[in-house]
């Protein structure tokens, strides 16, 4: 039962380094039963030292899949998590994270795609992709040393996530997640809205990453999510007929 439910979840590794990392995430997964990898412009060809360092995670690694863009791994995804170990201040709302143990309350209790991406072994997810990212998740660790080895990093996601599933085998309740396509349309009427109030246009990038982080972090149901878009047509098409 528990497998099935962790089919839903796709690790993504975002142009990584080194094989022999693949080799161990691949392990981890196994251990935690996750099935779904992903790779996206990886800076090595795949050989064999993946499958030796994965030891009897094997299928993984022969049932992985490589893609040349991110783009095509999120296609289908409702919730796409980036996860860092650089946190920021509470003003920096691009690096303001999750535990593990907290996402993995939340998302167990909803229905939904989701893919968790880690970044390259050097530097980690850029500004950039962390800007797209619907939640994001940081393991806490020494503040003088904070950044873990991916795959260690990887399993600590992995456990509580497993953890959550074996513990809510039978959920009290459940929720379904907005589409990626719904989380965009919402925040193409908050972009309209501001363009039409004249909202200064440095600011408007930070305003969306806020409400897709709402929607994100507090697991907005499909259905309160069309209530809020609906409300704000309302103030869009109000503002537009009286300016008129």
């Amino acid at each position: 039962m528990v497998k099935e439910k962790l089919k839903r979840y796709r690790v993504v590794l975002v142009e990584p380094l080194y094989e022999l990392n693949v080799g161990y995430i691949a392990r981890v997964m196994k251990n935690f039963g996750f099935t779904n990898l992903h790779l996206v412009a990886p800076k090595f060809k795949l050989s064999n030292t993946c499958k030796i360092f994965a030891k009897h995670a094997i299928d993984i690694i022969e049932r992985l899949e490589i893609h040349e863009t991110l783009e095509t791994v999120l296609q289908d995804v409702d919730l796409v998590v980036g996860t860092t170990g650089i946190v920021g201040s509470r003003r920096n709302i691009l690096r303001t994270p999750l535990t593990p143990r907290e996402f993995a309350k939340l998302i167990t209790q909803c229905h939904g795609n989701i893919a968790i991406l880690f970044g390259r072994e050097d530097i980690g997810l850029t500004n950039e992709l962390l800007s797209i990212c619907d939640v994001l998740v940081t393991v806490p660790a020494n503040p003088k040393y904070p950044v873990l080895n991916l795959s260690h990093a990887v399993a600590v996601i992995l456990y509580e996530i497993y953890l959550q599933e074996i513990l809510h085998g039978k959920r009290a309740f459940s929720v379904d997640l907005p589409s990626k396509y719904e989380r965009e349309a919402f925040l193409e009427y908050i972009l309209k809205l501001l363009n039409y109030i004249d909202y200064p246009e440095h600011k408007k990038k930070k305003v969306l990453l806020v409400f897709r982080r709402i929607i994100g972090k507090n697991m907005v149901t499909r259905g309160e999510l069309h209530i809020l878009m609906s409300f704000f047509r309302r103030i869009y098409l109000r503002t537009k007929r009286e300016s008129s």
